[in-house]
């Protein structure tokens, strides 16, 4: 399953870019699933929503939008951390 361990990095990156900027927590997760990625957008909420337990990420929004349907976009693999 790649949405367990992307969901895992993603949580990490939301938590250390919010205290970097020194917030106390993370309220929303705006991600961007590009077209070609396979990745289960429900699942990957679920995941970010489990691997957030316990840290300043946990009780976050998680909000998926999917990018276009551009094959050839060198991005349309990619899951981003928008906001």
């Amino acid at each position: 399953m790649h949405e367990r361990r992307l969901a895992q990095d993603l949580v990490r990156s939301a938590g250390l870019a919010a205290l970097e900027d020194g917030a106390s927590r993370v309220s929303a997760l705006r991600l961007r699933i590009g077209s070609a990625s396979h990745i289960d957008p429900e699942s990957l909420r679920g995941q970010v929503e489990w691997w957030s337990h316990g840290t300043i990420v946990e009780g976050a929004i998680v909000m998926v939008d999917k990018a276009g349907t551009e094959v050839d976009d060198r991005h349309s693999e990619d899951v981003t951390l928008v906001s």
